[in-house]
């Protein structure tokens, strides 16, 4: 798999609020649980078009690059937007509050 450029950002991003995030708890707190990524933004964390969505999707791509320390899930909702003032906002679906959870 090849990265873009901006991915590589993402990424780095993502690492360093991670360690930022780790800093307070203790080792064998870290050890023994998941850091939990939430992928919200279902055109793009579903895969549309994507033949082999559990294996090919942006979540399952991120899971495989991450490892086994995290947990990867999509909680996009399709047909909802981040607007939220929107009638079809994501924050009033179930899929956000179980992000949230």
């Amino acid at each position: 798999m090849s990265l873009r450029p901006s991915a590589y950002l993402i990424l780095l991003s993502l690492a360093s609020l991670l360690s930022i995030g780790l800093t307070s708890t203790s080792h064998a707190q870290a050890a023994a649980a998941k850091i939990k990524v939430a992928c919200v933004g279902d055109s793009i964390t579903f895969g549309s078009g994507i033949a082999d969505r559990e294996n090919a999707s942006y979540p399952a791509q991120l899971q495989k690059l991450l490892g086994d320390n995290f947990e990867v899930k999509n909680f996009g909702v399709s047909g909802r937007t981040m607007i939220s003032k929107s009638p079809s906002a994501w924050i009033n679906t179930k899929q956000y509050k179980d992000a949230l959870q």
